[in-house]
């Protein structure tokens, strides 16, 4: 009780130094017309220097303005009804609120660029391009087995050189996650079977992806639904923010969240949900250490350790940690009489949770966490960027990505705690957790470590600049801080607007087949056989030519044209099998190959595709051509299963005979 009474007096003296209402008010408006005028530059791309220089810079692009609509309506509603909200005593409905506006501004943010909201969502997270955990965890089979790959894992990250830079620096937390969920979703076909044809179909040409079962497609939805998973840090964002500020600056927090330009703007990357567990790390740091629970730092040991394994972007929070711990310690040790070990035991315990993880991991796999790290800094360090002027640009990358309304609010509150603190030597909880942010923050940028981007990958730091921007406007009357959340809206539609930062390099499938020139000189000949009970061979034509070969030999070949009609997806890439058949009975070699010179594998015909024509060549493999020739079709995989063929009378096969054809006469 005394600890409390003793905080309760720090922040009402803290209160005191905060500065008048009148001034914070015009701080506000000299905020509000400084970030306009950013945004008005970056519209109007006079000042490209604001997109980044020296090596890196965002692509510009002027948007289709009946796009932006969708956003710009989502914006307004979800910022009047969480303004609503945000007054009501109790907080859940608020909570709730934000993580549906996390959603719904992501979806409309996405729809800026494209319609095509679940291709864009699937190829971002399938790709090697945009990220390259689901790219690599699909290889894990193919490499002897997770068991293995782990024993390997350095090597298995520089293999990706040439395919995937994501996966050159990153330890085997996501692919593994995803080659978890590939081997769970392998038992449960009732429900791979509705999730993985469709998103088959969006890359139906790709022939690396379209190999891929159903279980691997459906783990894809994992990452398309990171959306979701990231704005569950409304949780962890509320329950810290009450912790270490107050309600009102939570509640700030938790409505600001979902304006984040980054947060928006680059899923589904994992990056968008690093911070919400981030958070829960820094929770149970903080709450170990505010009530002195050992089992929490533990825990938050532990936590960290498993967010290094995901990715080592998160491994400042390590330093955060012992920062934060530190700075506790100043500010109690007189108070709570603590004694000069107190950090020493509290990192003792933190590092037990860290030791754990990662030495059950050496057990298990024979690496160590400094034979990756070293992998990864050797692929990250190669890329060259002039070490000072990117000491300011990788700030001004963060500071746009989250958004320079709530990066100028929180400059104003980091500016505040100096000022009680220099005064009255007042420190708050909230106080130290401010400045080791701001630390951690300053020396990731000096140590030069960073390649651009750190909009993206330093957003894990955004929500305590959030926090910090609430605790301003925390006792302030409302209008400065709904000031605040419409020009941080704007920067949101125009970033999202303006900026083009994710790609999967991917291109999308063809709609229809391939529409070919020329006609069969001769009449076309009706079939009807059903393959696989999906594709049905509708009509045939043929004919028999001499075709010069590369020796300028003359070889006789069968031209034949091919209409088919879909009522289905095929989930492999079938490959059609041409045995010629000469007059007198003999077959000849096979001729296998890829429909329309794999432009159109059969994985993309579809009902929709139409009628679906091919015009193909098969070598007889004969010096003649007299008489009448058959040929056997086939359609079979890759390892020569054949599709089982439905005749029109009802027969059943694994081949149709077409023919018979003859050479033809102009």
């Amino acid at each position: 009780m005394a600890f409390i009474a003793r905080s309760v007096g720090s922040l009402r003296k803290c209160h005191k130094n905060l500065i008048p209402v009148s001034k914070i008010t015009r701080v506000v408006w000299i905020i509000v017309a400084a970030c306009l005028i950013w945004a008005l530059l970056l519209v109007l791309n006079v000042a490209p220097q604001l997109r980044g220089d020296y090596g890196w810079r965002w692509p510009f692009a002027k948007p289709e303005f009946v796009r932006l609509v969708p956003l710009v309506i989502s914006l307004i509603v979800y910022i009047v009804i969480g303004w609503k909200l945000q007054g009501y005593a109790a907080a859940r409905w608020f909570i709730l609120w934000s993580m549906v506006g996390g959603v719904v501004l992501t979806i409309t943010s996405v729809y800026v660029t494209t319609d095509r909201i679940r291709y864009e969502l699937y190829t971002r997270t399938i790709s090697g391009l945009s990220t390259g955990w689901h790219y690599a965890a699909a290889d894990i089979d193919d490499r002897g087995g997770a068991q293995e790959v782990l024993e390997e894992w350095p090597d298995f990250m520089a293999s990706y050189q040439y395919f995937s830079s994501h996966m050159t620096t990153s330890p085997p937390g996501m692919p593994l996650a995803y080659y978890g969920a590939n081997q769970l979703l392998t038992q449960a076909p009732f429900l791979t079977d509705q999730l993985g044809p469709p998103l088959r179909a969006e890359q139906c040409h790709n022939y690396r992806i379209i190999s891929y079962s159903d279980a691997e497609l459906s783990s894809a939805w994992l990452g398309m639904l990171t959306p979701l998973w990231g704005s569950l840090i409304a949780l962890p964002l509320y329950s810290l923010g009450r912790r270490l500020y107050s309600e009102a600056a939570a509640r700030w927090g938790v409505l600001w969240w979902p304006l984040i330009p980054a947060f928006l703007m680059f899923t589904p990357t994992p990056n968008t949900l690093y911070p919400c567990l981030t958070l829960v790390v820094l929770a149970f740091l903080e709450k170990g250490i505010s009530d002195r629970q050992v089992g929490w730092i533990f825990a938050a040991g532990l936590g960290a350790a498993i967010l290094s394994f995901i990715h080592f972007t998160l491994l400042p929070i390590v330093f955060f940690a012992g920062l934060f711990t530190l700075g506790d310690y100043w500010r109690r040790r007189k108070l709570d009489q603590l004694h000069w070990h107190w950090p020493f035991v509290i990192g003792a315990w933190f590092g037990a949770g860290l030791l754990l993880f990662w030495g059950g991991f050496y057990m298990v796999s024979g690496v160590t966490i400094w034979d990756i790290l070293d992998q990864a800094l050797n692929a990250h360090l190669t890329l060259d960027r002039p070490y000072f002027p990117w000491l300011f640009l990788h700030l001004n990358d963060f500071f746009m990505f989250t958004g320079w309304p709530l990066t100028l609010l929180a400059g104003l509150g980091i500016w505040q705690i100096v000022r009680a603190w220099r005064r009255e030597g007042i420190l708050t909880p909230g106080s130290v957790f401010a400045v080791s942010a701001l630390v951690t923050l300053l020396v990731i940028d000096i140590s030069g470590t960073q390649r651009g981007e750190s909009g993206r990958i330093w957003l894990f730091l955004s929500p305590i600049l959030v926090l910090i921007a609430g605790n301003v406007l925390g006792p302030i009357d409302s209008r400065n801080g709904r000031l605040i959340t419409v020009v941080q809206a704007v920067m949101v539609v125009v970033m999202v607007g303006y900026l083009r930062v994710i790609g999967s390099g991917f291109s999308e499938p063809p709609k229809h087949a391939p529409q070919l020139t020329d006609m069969s000189p001769t009449p076309t000949i009706s079939n009807g056989a059903e393959f696989a009970e999906t594709l049905t061979l509708t009509r045939f034509a043929g004919h028999l030519e001499m075709l010069t070969d590369e020796d300028g030999v003359n070889q006789p070949i069968l031209v034949i044209w091919l209409n088919w009609r879909s009522r289905g997806q095929l989930d492999v890439p079938y490959y059609l099998s041409f045995i010629p058949v000469s007059p007198q009975g003999q077959p000849q070699a096979a001729t296998v190959v890829q429909p329309f010179d794999e432009q159109y594998p059969i994985t993309c015909w579809l009902p929709e595709s139409g009628d679906i024509r091919d015009r193909l060549l098969v070598p007889l493999h004969s010096n003649s051509s007299e008489g009448e020739w058959w040929v056997s079709l086939s359609i079979m995989d890759r390892n020569g299963k054949t599709l089982a063929v439905v005749m029109p009378d009802g027969t059943r096969d694994q081949q149709v005979g077409l023919g018979p054809f003859t050479t033809h006469a102009p």
